[in-house]
């Protein structure tokens, strides 16, 4: 497998990990080569094993990783992540191309891509570009770097994490035909462990609606902030708490200019147990993000039994149906207090969306979602 960085001790909700552990404890041997650059802010080596998965880190640009590649021989190359985000991607998609080597591709995320979208922290908003470069440029050498950033494209299976992805996928010139649909998943074992008192510890009361997700723009904290003072003044005790891997003083200048001190909490990076904590301990998920390819914090709030308010953008709608949470329209501060206002209000509302999240979630499972790759293996193997 490839990576741009997502066998990382510690740090276990990437789709990567996940799907590689799976396959590591099914006995299959599994080597990813990731990005060097997590070295920097995560304790690591460029060489170790993890859950029974082989690591390997190498400098995200350079070619050594394509070169290693050459040197050993896989059944299988898995892509995950085009080559702006993970230039080893197109790495690999060269050594299929040198070896002949069976190769799938995950997108996770097509309006994530700067090169098909004007605005990536508001992708649905502006112009998108279907026309990636996916030939060689030998008359057009100013698009090399668009035809190397979208090499994984030419992988004989591509993964769509959602039936909307993969509709939005044809768009570039694909055939409908090399795409199958695979979510991503979620280990759900570890959240039979979790404890429902975390925020009782730490002293924070009140209704507790959790946002987890990096402090951007894309992920719309601000339309979730914008949403507080209504659901202030029927639960003025609520409190608006941001689980991230970084702090954004945006966000937190933002919560200050609305007089908000009092009812938002910021508690930054957590680590996995906590996080769960943290998930079982609240009362409603609220994530109004503007464009996700596929969520996974939506599993990790349905794994919880939270009931889940978020916006009905790209293929939200597919994971969050009605039954398991509320869909809001996008940037729509109004509807998120009314989403919110409604299951605080209801306990048997949220008891309701708990239980069918807590069913729906078994769907996703990791040990399954892995059944489905390792079916795709075997297909373009043959």
């Amino acid at each position: 497998m490839t990576s741009s960085g997502g066998i990382i001790r510690g740090i276990e909700s990437w789709p990567e990990y996940g799907l590689a552990k799976v396959l590591a404890k099914k006995g299959h041997n599994v080597t990813v080569f990731s990005s060097s650059s997590a070295l920097k802010k995560h304790d690591g080596s460029k060489n170790e094993t993890i859950e029974g998965i082989n690591v390997r880190r190498f400098n995200p640009v350079l070619p050594t990783s394509l070169f290693s590649m050459l040197k050993k021989d896989f059944d299988i190359l898995h892509m995950h992540h085009l080559g702006y985000l993970a230039p080893i991607s197109s790495y690999a998609a060269l050594a299929k191309k040198m070896k002949s080597v069976p190769s799938v591709f995950t997108m996770h995320g097509i309006y994530h891509n700067p090169y098909i979208v004007e605005n990536t922290d508001d992708p649905l908003s502006g112009r998108i570009n279907n026309k990636v470069q996916l030939s060689f440029p030998f008359l057009k050498p100013w698009k090399l770097t668009n035809w190397f950033v979208h090499l994984p494209l030419q992988a004989d299976k591509i993964i769509a994490l959602t039936e909307w992805e993969k509709t939005a996928i044809t768009k570039l010139s694909i055939d409908s035909k090399k795409i199958n649909v695979v979510p991503n998943g979620v280990d759900l074992e570890k959240y039979s462990k979790g404890r429902s008192d975390y925020f009782k510890k730490l002293g924070i009361g009140g209704k507790i609606l959790l946002f987890v997700g990096q402090p951007t723009k894309r992920k719309g904290w601000k339309h979730f902030l914008d949403a507080m003072p209504g659901i202030l003044k029927e639960f003025p005790d609520a409190k608006a708490v941001f689980i991230g891997y970084s702090s954004s003083k945006e966000l937190e200048n933002y919560s200050k200019s609305m007089g908000l001190e009092k009812s938002v909490v910021f508690l930054g990076y957590l680590p996995e147990e906590k996080k769960i904590d943290a998930f079982k301990s609240s009362d409603v998920f609220v994530f109004p993000t503007l464009y996700e390819g596929f969520g996974i914090v939506f599993l990790e709030a349905m794994a919880s039994g939270l009931p889940i308010v978020t916006t009905d953008s790209a293929g939200n709608k597919e994971i969050i149906d009605g039954s398991n949470g509320i869909l809001t329209g996008a940037k729509s501060s109004l509807e998120i207090a009314e989403a919110v206002i409604k299951l605080l209000e209801s306990k048997a509302l949220r008891t309701k969306i708990s239980q069918a999240n807590k069913r729906k979630v078994l769907d996703y499972e990791w040990k399954k979602v892995a059944e489905m790759y390792l079916g795709i293996y075997e297909d373009v193997k043959k």
